[in-house]
């Protein structure tokens, strides 16, 4: 095999690494990892706090509450809670809910929008109080 032969396999073999890691990167910062990990009670109702692993596919949050379970929710946020700026970086992000009894136990769900228009409600609720 000439020089110039095995010069051109190696830049095909390159090419085709290149590619798979970029597809490797692209495919893990697609994922957006949403989790909400505390509460705190203050006078004037609770503060949910969650934070993301990236944002590069999301357009913002919505909070919805409900008295039970198995309720109705309902939203509670007049418009998205946006993104940080930095789309590649781990975000924490809190909501007032200022209209919440202390001592009052809600059942709260956060639902993440996405860019290309899909959203999804989380599961299960979180409880605040907790039981």
């Amino acid at each position: 095999m000439s020089q110039e032969n095995v010069q051109d396999a190696n830049n095909r073999q390159r090419t085709l690494i290149d590619y798979l890691l970029i597809i490797i990167i692209v495919a893990a910062l697609v994922v957006a990892g949403v989790g909400i990990y505390r509460y705190v009670t203050q006078p004037s109702g609770y503060v949910l706090t969650w934070t993301t692993e990236n944002t590069l596919d999301i357009l913002g949050f919505h909070v919805y509450r409900a008295d039970t379970a198995e309720g109705e929710y309902l939203q509670i946020t007049d418009r998205p809670i946006p993104p940080t700026d930095d789309p590649l970086a781990n975000s924490d992000y809190q909501y007032v809910d200022e209209s919440a009894e202390n001592g009052t136990r809600y059942y709260y769900k956060l639902q993440t929008i996405f860019r290309d228009g899909d959203s999804e409600l989380m599961e299960e609720p979180i409880i605040l109080p907790p039981p």
